[in-house]
């Protein structure tokens, strides 16, 4: 299986790299699988995530996975049949490189294979696309199509309220600590 773990953007909507904003040109990304000739030339036509990669390499083989995220991917290829997922992204940005407690934005955003919904939590900001008319995502329409903002909005802090629920019990204090000491020699805090 090869993945990557994120896009990069060329100046599109201003972003020279990633983490910045949210948009498709640094959240697509390739998914590789070698498998069985059974797969050999299948892909999958519907919205995956990052998240549905290790179920499906568990799929793959045969090993089950009630208690894991995501989604295997094996069966709807074999089967040729479409799943409806929603994916959700998060990123934070920073005022500068020097001072990583600062924020400038926190992103988080909800995709179906229709539509996407960005919130800046920090500056009460949303954005909607319509990834059928506009899949670069350049016309906020959000305004003009308040219901599926509004609906999507609650799907997407409902989705907020189930990982702070999850978030905190997630690591023991110790562990947090080495965690969070290994992303500092890294630069990432």
């Amino acid at each position: 299986a090869v993945i990557s773990d994120h896009g990069d953007s060329f100046w599109e909507h201003g972003e020279r790299s990633h983490r910045e904003y949210l948009y498709d040109t640094t959240l697509k990304i390739p998914f590789i699988l070698k498998g069985p000739s059974e797969l050999q030339g299948k892909t999958v036509s519907f919205l995956t995530r990052a998240v549905d990669v290790y179920p499906t390499v568990l799929e793959l083989l045969g090993i089950g996975a009630e208690k894991v995220d995501g989604v295997g991917l094996i069966k709807f290829i074999k089967e040729k049949t479409q799943k409806k997922l929603n994916a959700y992204s998060e990123t934070r940005y920073e005022i500068s490189p020097e001072n990583f407690d600062e924020l400038r934005s926190n992103l988080i955003s909800l995709r179906t294979a229709e539509w996407k919904l960005i919130l800046d939590r920090l500056n009460e900001r949303r954005q909607l696309y319509d990834l059928v008319k506009d899949p670069k995502e350049r016309k906020n329409v959000c305004s003009k199509e308040k219901n599926i903002a509004s609906e999507m909005e609650a799907e997407l802090l409902d989705l907020m309220d189930d990982f702070d629920a999850l978030e905190e019990n997630y690591m023991a204090p110790e562990e947090l600590k080495r965690v969070e000491e290994a992303l500092k020699k890294l630069g990432y805090l």
